[in-house]
């Protein structure tokens, strides 16, 4: 994502996944931030991953039969924005 800014400041770029329907999540989960500070003029360009094995679990649900972490398989969608009600970035990722 390239963000910039018109006055010297910070911008915090968001990346929100939704998990497939047959997880029974809510429509967003933040995955990750990343804040920038930026001078008049200037634009930046960031990269971040997301691992879904990490272990904040970002593509996971609890099985709690199985007691474990899961990735639901399945389409997922991916925002990228500088708010959950700004999200300009969009796109699908399957697993």
């Amino acid at each position: 994502m390239c963000v910039g800014l018109r006055l010297a400041g910070a911008e915090v770029s968001q990346v929100y996944i939704s998990l497939p329907s047959s997880a029974g999540e809510p429509p967003k989960r933040l995955v990750g931030f990343q804040k920038v500070s930026l001078n008049p003029g200037a634009a930046q360009t960031i990269n971040m991953t997301i691992d879904p094995n990490a272990p904040n679990h970002p593509l996971g649900t609890w099985n709690k039969d199985a007691q474990q972490w899961t990735n639901p398989a399945g389409s997922y969608s991916v925002y990228v924005g500088n708010s959950s009600r700004s999200l300009t970035l969009a796109g699908t990722i399957t697993q």
